[in-house]
C-alpha cells in the first residue's frame, strides 16, 4: 500500500515539464548490497518515503525512483541534491 503526500514538477527545459512526487510506503526495501551496513542491507517493514519522477510522455505513469528515504523533508533534500528546482503543490491531491 502507498499514499501520495506530496507533488510537484521541475523544468526539465523550456518544454518539458516533469512531475514529482512523494509517496509514503509501509516497506522499506533494503540495499541488497553485503557491503552496506547491516540496517539497511535488507528488506524491512516500516513506514518510508519513496520519490518517485514521472514520465514526460505519459500522464500518472511514474517510472523512475529517486531513492527511498526515512522522512519527507530527506526525499526533498534529495531533489536539491540532484540540482532540481521543484516547485511543491500544496494539496497533494493536485
Amino acid at each position: 500500500m502507498h499514499q501520495v503526500v506530496l507533488q510537484g514538477s521541475f523544468k526539465y527545459s523550456e518544454n518539458v515539464t516533469v512531475p514529482v512526487r512523494i509517496i509514503w510506503r509501509e516497506f522499506f526495501p533494503g540495499t541488497g548490497d553485503e557491503e552496506d551496513d547491516f540496517d539497511i542491507q535488507g528488506d524491512f517493514v516500516g513506514a518510508c518515503y519513496e520519490l518517485q519522477f514521472g514520465s514526460t510522455t505519459e500522464k500518472e505513469v511514474y517510472n523512475s525512483s529517486g531513492g527511498y528515504f526515512k522522512t519527507i523533508d530527506e526525499a526533498k533534500l534529495q531533489c536539491v541534491k540532484l540540482k532540481l528546482e521543484v516547485f511543491w503543490f500544496k494539496d497533494a491531491s493536485i
